[in-house]
């Protein structure tokens, strides 16, 4: 029997004994519970209630009788209308999802995430897809320790530069280079932080803040409800904020050869 077939049945709603059976007995014609049993290898325990179950469904028609025959009913029709059901209801989520996205007529250049999966993968397609250079400025070293495979490759291709903004963690357990901003850099973050509006706690605090070439950033938040991680895809905004940083700093990146 074509494991094919049976899947195909099985994504059109039967289930996976009824689309043996139902395929049994179409290469049947017609046969008895036991001879249906015997070909699809439905277990003997089941096979009753499993023709029930087609009978009741209209696949397949029951001649009563010692024994009791069963007959498939034909595939075009049985098959032809759960394609056309699958389809109105396939064509109804599609025309629900798109009900519920917001046409701008252009890319929106800020958008944020909200589940891990995908932060963890923006973030590594960022790391990966980097032409020339990573900054990375952490407060926490551990949130950076699931993006450790991807940053270490990063770093046999191109400039990455990981920096501390803590006193405390200068990320002496990460297994790269970590970089300690000058003093001109500390006094301009130190500042940042005294005029930005504080937060409560179980809101979020910072966990880093990623450029990607210069064109490309994304802030990472941690909350008590969950990671948020804001994408900033306006190039002329994210070199900005790079070369404010760079200019401070020079060891930082790749200075004015990013472009």
């Amino acid at each position: 029997m074509q494991k094919g077939v049976i899947e195909s049945l099985v994504m059109l709603g039967f289930t996976e004994y009824e689309a043996k059976a139902y395929t049994s007995l179409v290469g049947l014609g017609m046969g008895t519970a036991r001879e249906v049993h015997d070909i699809s290898g439905v277990p003997h325990g089941r096979i009753y209630s499993v023709l029930k179950a087609l009978s009741e469904k209209g696949y397949v028609t029951v001649q009563k009788g010692s024994p009791t025959y069963y007959r498939a009913e034909d595939p075009d029709l049985v098959v032809g209308t759960l394609k056309a059901k699958l389809n109105e209801r396939v064509d109804g989520s599609l025309a629900y999802l798109k009900s519920l996205r917001i046409e701008t007529g252009h890319p929106l250049p800020f958008w944020s995430i909200h589940s891990e999966w995908g932060i963890n993968r923006r973030i590594r397609s960022m790391v990966e897809n980097a032409k020339k250079e990573v900054i990375i400025f952490f407060l926490d070293s551990s949130t950076l320790f699931p993006f450790m495979k991807e940053i270490q490759a990063a770093e046999k291709r191109i400039r990455v530069s990981v920096v501390s903004l803590s006193e405390e963690d200068r990320g002496e357990g990460l297994p790269l280079e970590v970089h300690v901003p000058n003093e001109r850099l500390r006094q301009y973050f130190a500042k940042m932080k005294r005029t930005h509006i504080s937060r409560a706690n179980h809101l979020s605090r910072p966990g880093f803040l990623l450029f990607a070439d210069g064109k490309e950033a994304l802030i990472l938040e941690q909350a008590s409800g969950g990671d948020v991680a804001t994408v900033i895809m306006a190039p002329e905004l994210a070199f900005m904020m790079r070369s404010f940083i760079v200019a401070f700093d020079p060891e930082i990146g790749c200075g004015e050869d990013i472009f």
